[in-house]
């Protein structure tokens, strides 16, 4: 955690500097007023829209606006969107460990250049759910890659994934990449029925399409993951008949 006290210092003055505070963020603090005063989550009392994007942000500002009634939401956006930033840049110290091991100096690069990015700095007292996202894909390819190689860790993958669903509607588009790596890395015979390429174990020379291929059952409309997937096997099957075309020509 070491490294992770060093990246705080780096990124609180560069993003102290910056001053950044989105716009966008009123309209997150709107819905957790009218929902605090019991008005539901509208943002005008008596019109049901859902005008947020940010769902478990909300409800978590909601929360501590409930413990600490007498705070500044906007400050305390603030301190959230920081605190989630720099615990983000302690994790990446903790897989860039995993990935060199021994290597004490070179692990805090990746954490040094993100406090001085200054995109990030700038998200980070944004007042919105950036960094929180931020954070959430790193837990869920942080776990994903232990449960690979550890064969341990699936529920944290789990959670990790369920969060990140829950904090921005894009974030269905990170779970689908996490199946789709955990698809081409789990595809031994003996618990799955296609291989990396989609191509059936027992008969090479089909090819599955659809949504029968994912690991686990999809929350939402998984059209455009079932759309790349074909796209991407029809590119592989027409590069090999190229190839081997050329192969019997010559």
């Amino acid at each position: 955690m070491a490294g992770g006290r060093r990246d705080r210092h780096a990124l609180s003055p560069h993003a102290r500097w910056l001053g950044y505070f989105g716009d966008d963020a009123y309209i997150s603090f709107q819905y957790v007023k009218n929902f605090l005063h019991g008005h539901g989550l509208v943002y005008n009392v008596g019109e049901r829209v859902e005008g947020y994007t940010d769902f478990l942000w909300v409800m978590l500002l909601s929360v501590v606006m409930a413990v600490f009634r007498n705070a500044d939401i906007a400050a305390a956006s603030v301190v959230l969107g920081l605190l989630f930033g720099v615990v983000s840049m302690a994790l990446v110290v903790v897989m860039a460990r995993r990935l060199h091991p021994g290597r004490r100096w070179l692990v805090l690069v990746a954490p040094l250049l993100m406090a001085c990015q200054t995109s990030y700095c700038a998200w980070s007292t944004g007042g919105l759910e950036s960094t929180m996202f931020g954070f959430f894909v790193l837990v869920a390819i942080y776990a994903q890659d232990r449960e690979l190689r550890n064969a341990s860790g699936t529920a944290l993958t789990a959670v990790a994934a369920v969060l990140i669903a829950l904090t921005r509607a894009d974030g269905f588009v990170v779970v689908g990449a996490l199946g789709l790596w955990r698809l081409y890395e789990t595809w031994d015979p003996a618990t799955s029925v296609v291989d990396g390429q989609l191509i059936h174990h027992r008969v090479r020379n089909l090819v599955v399409l659809g949504g029968s291929v994912f690991p686990t059952i999809t929350p939402a409309n998984p059209t455009l993951t079932i759309c790349a997937l074909s796209l991407w096997a029809a590119a592989k099957l027409t590069a090999s008949g190229s190839a081997s075309s050329t192969g019997t020509g010559s």
